[in-house]
């Protein structure tokens, strides 16, 4: 299953529908039927970890520290970075 980050960027980039189950599954466009995303297996790690999320409530009781950035907005701000990195150098 595609993580939260991935869907996220792809919600930025296309209107990409996710099919199938681990090497099989893709990212195609709903508009085109286009398959933007494939899995590649030589790309797995060892020891895959289903499911990572951070959690900031130390950082707040013990610092009072908030994010100032939401993360839609943060995946929206990397994609960006993405997208003129390919735009400046296609071979990046």
């Amino acid at each position: 299953m595609p993580s939260v980050y991935s869907n996220k960027k792809f919600q930025n980039l296309w209107r990409e529908m996710w099919e199938g189950k681990n090497e099989n599954e893709v990212g195609r466009c709903q508009e085109t039927g286009v398959i933007h995303v494939k899995v590649d297996p030589k790309y797995y790690r060892p020891t895959e970890v289903d499911y990572l999320q951070g959690d900031g409530t130390k950082a707040l009781d013990k610092l009072g520290w908030k994010p100032r950035v939401t993360f839609e907005d943060l995946v929206k701000e990397m994609v960006d970075a993405d997208i003129e990195l390919m735009r400046s150098n296609p071979n990046a």
